[in-house]
This record gives structure tokens, sequence and C-alpha cells, in this order.
């Protein structure tokens, strides 16, 4: 069994004879699910095609190979799998699953390459225990509010142990999790806040989701609350629609998925389109490494439900959220982020610590799990108890076990980097999660920080969850965040500007270099050069250098021109105007030189470790800042500029999902009016 989910990485020259079980209970060890008759390789057998077809053997077999499941364990037959023969360039092996008591079937795409289950190799699980490295973003002593009401105060004076929060989601920590989120008492609310949108919102919803497009639910869970999101989309008309669930357990990932397909078979009437489900077994690093989602040729909304963010620092999350842009997304795809408000803190603790117990249990179930991914007994869960509460100064409730006695663990010799032994003392803390919450503030304070643009911000009834419709712009430059003691703009900063001015400037946007939207302005192509010549001229009068060659580019591409309307005779004095421009494959070179020579700068005289410089370069930094800030501002007017072609300029496809909509209608702009104001008193503003 272990071996049908791993595809043998030599098909030429060997080919396993073995069956495949379409669900396979975590709980049980390798040894008790083994196929020793079936896990040896065999010749390949001449003739025999490379793509093999691997069928599902009876229950019978299963016997005869003495494999040890409960009784109650459901094995559900798949008809046949494809499996593709080995291919180096492909990530990911996927099988079509047919769905209990139904006709349909859902596809199984497994991400994880090597089969295992955890995110964090074996080796990295205690790094940050052993070895702890750095504070948690807060500062160095804080207090927390706990669930009884109580103050607590937190010392990170010391660096804090930390074990990773993967460790809480195996196959019971999830049905724990479940049991938390359905409590009668609803203490943990987040979910029905939640709930609360999709039953009562999703009219605001809807017209951003167009069709044909691939919902991706990142983290799975029971799949409640999706199920009413995608069923008000199915009601609403929306064809062709495909849905992927990610996440790294694969017994949970089927149940859901299967019960997403019995709930939609209940509700589906004839004038609805049935969805398509995918799950995708695997982390979010591994589904975004297997290009499984990148390759998907429609737009792409993607669902991070249940605050899930919030386990992430504030930087991190828009770290993640910058990186499964560029890799999965295109402009205007969508994010949809449901995340916990900064409540009042007595609400947030009882959340994370209920009366019944639960939530205690779901935390120390964590080490439970942690010593079975690392093969040893090393915490014994009875020496530790649930420490939690409210940081309101941070926004964030913070999960730690706490020693309960002096004790001393000992280490897996392949698992300590050289530290056998780790003492812990009676009290000593050690964070395994943080629930990170987010105002309104904090909500564009993430997007100004991420490639993504705020297009809806909706809140529950109570008040107390938001739910973001993200959008990832067409062109977002990098938010400026350190500058350092010199205030140097960042060099990845330039990148992205100089990636968006490519842009514009390609060869598919920019047809006749020679073109004039604007009759009194230069030609398109000026502007072309003129970012670079304003970057290279700066250069040249700080360090007392020669220009970039051509070095007669700074005087025709340094000034434009900018005629007065009126009198167009009238106009500021300006850089030479030439007989003939040069072509456009030359300034583009010229363009390439300029910005090798700004990343010289930067491996010149900016240090790596931190982006400081000496303080004396101050000038040099103000200067890259104006060059930065010169090009952002002829990125929005080059932008102006082309509109003016009377042609279309970038795919329909692009456009936004409400623009999309056939119930948008787009009127004409009516010609505006000139007015005459004369001399005397006016009221600015709006008494209301």
């Amino acid at each position: 069994l272990k071996q049908a989910s791993q595809p043998c990485p030599h098909w030429e020259q060997t080919q396993r004879r073995i069956p495949w079980v379409e669900r396979v209970d975590p709980r049980y060890s390798s040894s008790q699910r083994s196929l020793e008759s079936f896990s040896s390789p065999s010749p390949h057998k001449s003739g025999t095609s490379q793509r093999t077809k691997l069928i599902l053997l009876s229950y019978n077999i299963m016997a005869t190979a003495q494999t040890q499941l409960p009784s109650d364990h459901a094995l559900r037959p798949v008809e046949s799998v494809m499996v593709q023969p080995h291919n180096k360039n492909k990530k990911y092996h996927q099988t079509t699953c047919k769905a209990p008591g139904d006709h349909r079937s859902y596809h199984l795409i497994d991400v994880r390459g090597n089969g295992n289950v955890s995110i964090t190799p074996k080796h990295e699980l205690l790094a940050n225990f052993v070895q702890p490295s750095q504070h948690l973003g807060a500062a160095a002593s804080h207090t927390i509010v706990q669930a009884d009401g109580n103050v607590a105060k937190v010392d990170h004076s010391m660096a804090t142990r930390r074990l990773p929060t993967e460790i809480l989601y195996d196959k019971d920590g999830l049905d724990l999790f479940d049991d938390i989120t359905q409590m009668e008492s609803q203490e943990y609310y987040l979910t029905a806040c939640e709930e609360n949108i999709f039953q009562n919102q999703m009219a605001r919803l809807i017209p951003f989701i167009p069709d044909g497009c691939a919902i991706i639910e990142l983290g799975c869970g029971s799949m409640a609350k999706t199920a009413i999101f995608l069923d008000a989309i199915r009601k609403a008309g929306k064809k062709d629609i495909r849905f992927y669930a990610i996440d790294i357990e694969q017994t949970s990932l089927q149940a859901s998925i299967e019960d997403l397909i019995a709930f939609e078979n209940k509700q589906v009437d004839s004038n609805c389109d049935l969805f398509d489900y995918y799950g995708v077994l695997g982390s979010y690093d591994q589904a975004l490494e297997s290009e499984i989602l990148s390759n998907l040729d429609r737009p792409k909304v993607a669902l991070w439900l249940g605050s899930s963010i919030g386990n992430w620092t504030r930087e991190g999350a828009a770290e993640f959220l910058n990186s499964f842009s560029d890799a999965v997304m295109k402009p205007h795809d969508l994010f949809m982020i449901g995340m916990d408000k900064r409540n009042d803190p007595l609400t947030v603790a009882r959340a994370y610590n209920d009366s019944a117990g639960i939530t205690r249990e779901f935390g120390l179930n964590g080490l439970r799990h942690l010593n079975k991914l690392i093969g040893a007994k090393l915490f014994d869960v009875d020496n530790f108890e649930y420490f939690a509460g409210y940081n309101v100064e941070s926004g964030r409730h913070e999960a730690y076990f706490q020693s309960k006695k002096d004790q001393c663990l000992t280490i897996p010799e392949e698992l300590g980097s050289g530290i056998t032994t780790v003492e812990l003392k009676q009290g000593e803390l050690i964070n395994y999660e943080f629930s990170v919450k987010y105002s309104v503030d904090d909500v564009h304070e993430l997007c100004g920080r991420t490639r993504f643009h705020l297009c809806d911000l909706l809140e529950d009834s109570t008040e107390r969850y938001s739910f973001g419709v993200l959008t990832k712009g067409a062109f977002v430059p990098v938010p400026r965040t350190k500058m350092g003691r010199a205030r140097f703009p960042e060099l990845n900063e330039f990148e992205e500007v100089w990636k968006i001015w490519h842009k514009l400037t390609s060869p598919e946007i920019i047809r006749d270099p020679l073109e004039k939207p604007i009759t009194l302005r230069h030609p398109l192509l000026f502007y072309v050069g003129h970012i670079p010549a304003f970057e290279d001229i700066f250069q040249s009068r700080h360090f007392d250098e020669p220009l970039t060659e051509p070095a007669f580019y700074a005087t025709i591409f340094e000034r434009g021109i900018n005629p007065v309307v009126e009198d167009p005779t009238k106009c500021h004095a300006h850089s030479e105007v030439p007989d003939e421009w040069p072509d456009i494959s030359e300034v583009r070179a010229y363009d390439a030189h300029v910005h090798e020579r700004v990343r010289k700068v930067y491996e010149k005289f900016v240090t790596p470790t931190d982006g400081t410089v000496d303080p004396g370069m101050q000038r040099l930094g103000r200067q890259l800042s104006i060059a930065l800030e010169h090009s952002i501002m002829h990125i929005e007017t080059f932008i102006y500029m082309l509109v003016q072609l009377k042609r279309e300029l970038l795919p329909k496809t692009y456009l936004p999902a409400y623009l999309r909509s056939e119930s948008f209608v787009c009127e004409p702009l009516k010609k505006a009016l000139w007015l005459d104001v004369k001399p005397g008193k006016g009221q600015r503003g709006i008494n209301n």
C-alpha cells in the first residue's frame, strides 16, 4: 500500500506489481499494512506499456496479505487507476476516485513527491525547540488575557522554544478541531461568524466569481462552510466550475470532497451545473512546486477560510500571498480570505480555551502526533499543560505548552544537531501557535504589503469577523518597507518597477514606437529612453563618472516636451528633439545597461545583511528614491497615454470578474461641460 502512492523512479527497468487501495488510515503503522509479496520490483517485461493500469484487488487478496484494518474501516474500490510513467519534470501523480454510492468521480492529485505527510522535514521538526534562535515578534515581556479573566505575564527575554503548528493536524487533531468548531456553546465563534457571512451576503460575492474559474481552497477541514459557499455559486447559475482543495491529510481530504459531492447531489436541480472536484494532497509549498495550479488555464479564485491566515505572522502572511500570487495567479484573479478581528480580549481568550477543554486536548494531542512523526516518545504529555491567552498589543492569540516540572528530555541523535538533551524548567513555555487578528486597518496594511487590491470587505452580523475579497493587480509595485539609515530604496523595488515598465513598453503594446497618443507630446519611444536616462544622469552626477553609452541619449531623453494647449508655440525648456529617433531595440539595450549600473551601486554600497549603508551616503539614497518615484509616476502617466490609443491593449479576460458580468453595463462617458467661475466667495466641502 505504501508503494502504491509512490510511482517507481525507474519505470524503464522495473515494474511494481502492487494493489491500489484508495484510502489508508494514517493511524496504522507501515508494518501493519505492509504487502511484502508485492513490494519488490520485478524486471520490466518486454513489450509492456509504460503506462500501467493498477486494478484494485478484492478483499480476499487483502486478507491473504494479512493487512490489519479495523472491521469498521470502509475500503471503497476505485474501478481503475492510471499511473503515469515516471517523469522527472512531472511533480505529481493523479488518481481518479469514485465517490461512494454514486456514479460520479473526483480526482486525487498527490504532490508530496516522496509521500511525506509532514510539511516540515523530520530532521527540522525539533530545530527551533532544541536551538531557539529568535524572539517571537512581541516585546521581550508582555501580558496576555486568559480565559478566566486573569492577566498573565509572558517573558521572552530569553529566546522561546518553538514547535511547528503542523503537529496539531493529524487525523485525531482534525477531528478535535471539528469538535471545536461545532460546540453548542459557540465559544469558538469564528466558524459561526463566517457561516453568517456566507448565509446572508453571498449576493455581494457572487458577481466577483466568473464562469469557467478554478476555486482553490487552502486547507479543507470539514468543508461545511465551503458547501454553503459553493451551493450559492451553483444556484446563481455559474458554469464550468472546478473546485480544488489542498490538504496534507488524505483521509480527511477525501472524506470532505465526498461529502461535498453528496451535498451537491441533494441540492442540485436540472438547471444547475455540476462542479468538478479535485483533491490536492500535500502542503501549500508542495502544491505550488508541483505547478498543478499554475498550469490551470482559467481564472482562479483562492479561498482561505477559518482565519487560517492568522497562523502566520503579519509579515509571513504577506510573503505567502505574494509567493502564491507569483506562482499561480494572473492579473484580476481573486483571493478571498476570512479574518478574525481584534475583538474583546476575553471573548478571544475563551474562543481558544473553551469550558469543555476540547481546545486544550487539541493542543496536547499535537505532542502525541509529534512523537509519532519523530519515531520516539520524547514528550510525556502528562508533564505539560496548555497555556494560552490574547496579546492585546500585538493583536494575536498565543498558545504554548507549559512544563509542569523541571525535566530533562533526551533528543534522538539524528534530530538534535549535536545536542543530546534539553533541560526544561518548571513553568517554561514552548510556543506552537499564534492566531493573528486583523482590524480594518490591518487588512489595508496587509494589502499594502502585497500585490493585491482590496475589492470588498464584508462583516458578519455581530461585527466580530471580516471576509476580504482581494484581486491581483496588473501592476503593483513592491511597497516601501525597509529604507535603512541612509533611506535607500530596496533593490527589489527597482526590479519590480522595471518589470512593470518592460511590460508596458513591450512590443505587444508598443507596435509603433513613433506613435503619438497625445499629438503635442513626444512619441512613445521617448518615454522608453526617458526613464533610464533620468536614472543614469543622477548616477553620473553623484559619482562624477561618464554617462552610459551612447552618452548623447542624455541630450534627447532628459526632458520631455509639453506645449501650452491653447498656443503650442509656447513651451518650456526641453531636451533636443532629434530629426530621427534611435531604433527602439537600441534604446532597450541602453535601458538594460543603466539597470545594471544601478545594481552595481547596490552591490558596492548596500550591506546585504540589513540593507543599510553608511550615513554619509544619504545624498545617494535620496537620489535613488527620486529615480524610483519618477519611474512609478511615469508608469501612471504612460498608462494614461496608452488609453488614448484607439485600439485594445489587453485581452478582455484580464477584466475584473464584475466587469465581465452580463449584468454590468458600461455607459459611455458624457462630454465634459466647461463652467465659467466668476470672482467671489465659494463654499468648499459638503455640509452634511
